[in-house]
């Protein structure tokens, strides 16, 4: 299965808000420092990319089969379901797509300082201040991100617009 002309899935991924500096601006915003809050202590550990859904069904699939479906995550490639956020106690994070995958030509990885407060976690990485909205469910197992009016190009090559929700899982330690 061959997955056709959709962008480099989670690094779209949640509809991140972008906004900053060149690393010259004495105006870049400081790296996130201090203790975790209880509710970010939530948050530390490894949390691996375990669903997509779509509120349209689309096929993005190139099977030479007509099969639109809402669940987007079963249409991705092993290196673009390949994702996952790993948050310290430090508050440095990292981000990385097809890092363990063999054979993944995309592989994206960044890296900096995380916060969460108000139901989003805020990044700053290279001056760069990105911000996640999220909502912590299943006991704090799992949390997810919405991203509406996304453009998205099926296996015809028409476009349309969706709303999709990325869901992250954490990874517990072994017992």
């Amino acid at each position: 299965m061959k997955v056709k002309s959709i962008f480099m899935g989670s690094a779209l991924m949640m509809g991140l808000v972008f906004s900053g500096c060149t690393d010259d601006d004495d105006n870049c915003t400081p790296d996130y420092t201090g203790p975790l809050t209880a509710s970010e202590t939530l948050l530390v550990g490894q949390w691996t990319l375990s669903a997509i859904n779509s509120d349209k069904a689309v096929d993005l699939t190139d099977d030479e089969v007509a099969n639109p479906s809402t669940n987007i995550y079963a249409q991705y490639t092993d290196c673009q379901k390949d994702a996952r956020y790993d948050f310290s106690e430090n508050r440095n994070y990292d981000f990385a797509q097809g890092a363990v995958v063999p054979n993944c030509d995309n592989k994206l990885i960044t890296n900096g300082t995380w916060q969460y407060q108000n139901n989003q976690i805020d990044f700053i990485s290279s001056c760069v201040v990105l911000s996640l909205p999220i909502t912590i469910t299943n006991a704090n197992t799992s949390f997810q991100s919405v991203s509406e009016n996304l453009l998205v190009k099926d296996v015809t090559g028409s476009v349309t617009t969706v709303t999709w929700t990325f869901v992250y899982t954490k990874i517990l330690p072994q017992a």
